[in-house]
């Protein structure tokens, strides 16, 4: 950031005597490295200016910072006995003061593990802070994998303060085997661009989706009473039902009488049976999950 300028000066006591004023970079060109200096020849005096704006695409090319400018300002006489004179300059370019950027995940503590369902969005802002107001830039971590992953996120960058968005739907193929917690690990990079000491904060986000728990210990209801009389009770369902999940999920409900035959059936949940046209006595239903039944009786009243 500093902007450097010497006035660079040549003399020589002969007035015959020609004279050349240059300058040279020991292991580096000074152009490259953004320098100006104009070669100088004539008599007497030369004059001219060195100098450099020392930006960060101009210090990258000496690894430890340092660099060494020779001046040289040579004669020749008519008797060709040059005498040469140099002025060395050493910069030592010293790396600015840096305070790392932070990532702010919201709702997320970086300890802990989210844990969701199958079918839940996960649906996060993320933020980025340089104290220092550098650019600075948000990244996730093989994003491509994430994204095969169904998983939503813009890269973003930006001075001193940006944000983004962490979207994903998930769904039961992101289990395990056999619906095991599928287990995921995303990670998020902010790096700033300060010169010669950039740094960068990392987040962790472990997602853990694990499979609905659902209670398969109910007690359907073994009676209804579809009459004339009242309005009470007069269709038979299973207010208490399991709920779906991706091991098991309702199919249907069939419901037999005594000899056998099916007198209803439905792949309803929500399903209702007024008994229409069938006789009081005891029936046989049959419920069906992906993994398992339900067998039991219920009685229809008149």
């Amino acid at each position: 950031g500093e902007e450097l300028l010497f006035d660079v000066k040549a003399m020589d006591a002969d007035p015959t005597d020609s004279l050349y004023l240059n300058a040279v970079g020991v292991g580096f060109d000074l152009e490259s490295a953004g320098m100006v200096f104009e070669e100088q020849n004539g008599k007497i005096l030369l004059r001219t200016d060195w100098g450099w704006d020392v930006e960060c695409r101009n210090v990258t090319m000496m690894p430890n910072g340092q660099y060494e400018i020779l001046f040289i300002a040579e004669d020749a006489d008519k008797c060709k006995v040059p005498n040469a004179d140099t002025v060395r300059l050493v910069l030592n370019v010293l790396p600015p003061v840096n305070n790392p950027p932070q990532i702010y995940l919201d709702g997320y503590d970086a300890e802990d593990t989210l844990v969701v369902v199958p079918g839940e969005l996960i649906d996060l802002g993320i933020s980025g802070y340089d104290p220092d107001g550098d650019e600075i830039s948000l990244i996730l971590q093989d994003a491509d994998e994430a994204t095969e992953l169904g998983v939503s996120f813009e890269q973003v960058a930006g001075k001193g303060n940006i944000s983004t968005g962490f979207s994903w739907q998930t769904d039961c193929d992101l289990l395990g085997p056999d619906y095991t917690p599928g287990d995921y690990l995303f990670e998020f990079h902010l790096t700033d661009d300060k010169c010669f000491v950039p740094m960068t904060d990392t987040l962790q986000m472990v997602v853990s989706i694990r499979d609905r728990q659902v209670d398969y210990e109910f007690l359907p209801p073994n009676v209804f009473t579809p009459n004339t009389e009242d309005d009470i009770n007069k269709t038979y369902f299973i207010p208490g039902l399991p709920e779906n999940n991706c091991a098991n999920q309702f199919l249907s409900i069939e419901i037999y009488n005594r000899w056998g035959t099916k007198v209803f059936s439905s792949a309803d949940r929500n399903f209702k049976w007024a008994g229409v046209d069938e006789p009081a006595g005891v029936y046989f239903y049959r419920i069906l999950y992906t993994n398992f039944s339900v067998k039991g009786t219920v009685s229809l009243l008149r």
